[in-house]
């Protein structure tokens, strides 16, 4: 693939126009961070741009750069023939790493200017055989049925249907999945993470970034959260987050059969282990001092505590692997 800006196309629904200053602003940051990313390498430039929050130790560098962000493809088991959707590409933290293991990786993502990084990153890491494509705001995906032996929604389901005012949220997400379970082939494996609505941050008051930073956020009542935001006059929801059982059940229902369901920790961005959510393994992990399971103390030392059968539904993060 090239680098240039035809090397990312856009399907029919590819994100908004620009509509404000502040947000023509940052395009065209990021823009000039790209054309960086061309002239002297994506690590320099991100290196560059980070170092105003501690250069290569800042959160941001780890984030798009850390090769633990795709630990979790250990799970898959992906085969040199096999070809992959990843939903949500972003910067390309996982979309190399998956390159690097399959025969094809085609990418979809609602942010342009991060794809077109992306693009720079693989061509730089020689990699030929990622196709890019900018859209799927409306969880519609732009692919013909049958097509993948994985879809890929790693931290991006909770965002669906967030640009997408034509229907609920809840609409959406029931979407996105029957769209995954569509482009797979018979047998393929769809792989989910996302956050759990009953987390403990939560449940303690935490405020919630899918709900216009609102405290408590998801792990209120449907119908208290829809109230205090017309009562504050706030937008809607910009995420929906879903329960252990109500995740399970919701994929279930578009014809996938949940093979495994894991917790990821400390965290689901940075995870050191995956757990498989049963109470062997959770008992053996909670008795693991010297493995943090929550990179909040004072979460860590709750989490231990939980009964173990009961910790699947506290849990920060979810992550199910469900097949065709």
């Amino acid at each position: 693939m090239t680098t240039e800006d035809d090397s990312v196309t856009a399907t029919s629904s590819s994100p908004p126009s620009l509509t404000s200053a502040e947000t023509r602003e940052n395009e065209a940051r990021l823009d000039r961070f790209n054309a960086r990313a061309r002239r002297i390498g994506w690590q320099e430039a991100l290196q560059e741009e980070c170092d105003q929050i501690g250069g290569k130790g800042s959160w941001y560098y780890r984030y798009v750069a850390d090769p633990s962000r795709a630990s979790f493809l250990e799970l898959l088991g992906c085969r040199p023939e096999q070809t992959v959707l990843e939903v949500g590409s972003n910067a390309g933290q996982i979309t190399v790493a998956l390159a690097k293991r399959v025969k094809a990786v085609y990418g979809i993502d609602v942010e342009l200017p991060y794809l077109r990084f992306a693009a720079v990153r693989c061509e730089q890491e020689g990699l030929t055989n990622v196709r890019l494509a900018c859209g799927g705001d409306t969880c519609v995906l732009p692919f013909a049925e049958n097509r993948f032996d994985f879809v890929i929604l790693n931290l991006v389901f909770e965002w669906c249907g967030s640009r997408d005012t034509g229907r609920s949220l809840i609409e959406s997400q029931r979407k996105m999945i029957q769209e995954a379970h569509r482009v797979l082939r018979g047998g393929g494996t769809l792989y989910l993470s996302t956050k759990n609505r009953y987390a403990l941050s939560l449940l303690f008051g935490g405020r919630d970034p899918h709900a216009n930073g609102m405290r408590f956020g998801n792990a209120l009542p449907r119908w208290l959260l829809s109230g205090l935001t017309r009562l504050r006059r706030l937008p809607r929801a910009q995420g929906l987050l879903h329960s252990y059982g109500g995740l399970v059940r919701l994929v279930k229902a578009s014809g996938f059969h949940v093979d495994e369901t894991y917790w990821p920790i400390p965290n689901p961005r940075f995870a050191v282990s995956y757990v498989p959510l049963n109470h062997q393994a959770i008992a053996a992990a909670q008795a693991r001092l010297d493995v943090a399971i929550d990179d909040v103390p004072f979460y860590d030392r709750l989490c231990r505590l939980i009964p173990a059968s009961l910790l699947p539904f506290f849990a920060h993060s979810l992550i199910l692997v469900a097949r065709k």
